[in-house]
């Protein structure tokens, strides 16, 4: 593995465990506004998309490498697990609406291209003929600046 893999690598594992509040005493929190827009616009880019059905969007929305790493009720996914899940789910979803409440985004690292998202999310609509809703789930996520774009390399929701 390269060393800059390993940094990366570490500071996702960083990451991790500031979102989960292990280190968030004591680390600062970095204005974040340009990224908070970057990925105020890609959540909304992907639920649009979402709400098209067009689920071959989650692709590029996640990110494609070892670090992925995503917890859910059927336990830990990597980034086939969680495209495959969500592909499932919203392809059987239709009159999808969503909505993303209380966005905040602090970046880390030196290079401040790893940034913890944190956020409420609702959403509704009817999957396989049967109507559903959810509110209020607190979605936490770390994306990565890939290149000029930001991908999650982890995502946790709960009730």
């Amino acid at each position: 593995m390269t060393k800059q893999k390993n940094d990366r690598k570490l500071l996702v594992l960083f990451a991790f465990f500031l979102s989960s509040g292990v280190l968030a005493q004591t680390v600062n929190h970095f204005p974040a506004e340009g990224a908070k827009q970057q990925i105020q616009m890609k959540i909304d880019h992907l639920l649009d998309n979402l709400k098209e059905g067009n689920v071959a969007v989650l692709e590029s929305y996640h990110y494609n490498g070892e670090e992925s790493s995503y917890f859910t009720k059927r336990g830990l996914l990597d980034y086939d697990g969680i495209v495959a899940l969500e592909s499932g789910f919203f392809s059987s979803l239709r009159n999808f609406d969503s909505q993303v409440h209380n966005l905040r985004v602090d970046l880390v690292g030196s290079g401040k291209d790893v940034a913890i998202c944190t956020f409420i999310y609702s959403y509704s609509g009817i999957f396989r003929d049967t109507p559903i809703a959810r509110e209020g789930l607190k979605v936490s996520a770390i994306f990565i600046k890939t290149g000029d774009e930001w991908q999650v390399v982890h995502k946790n929701v709960s009730e």
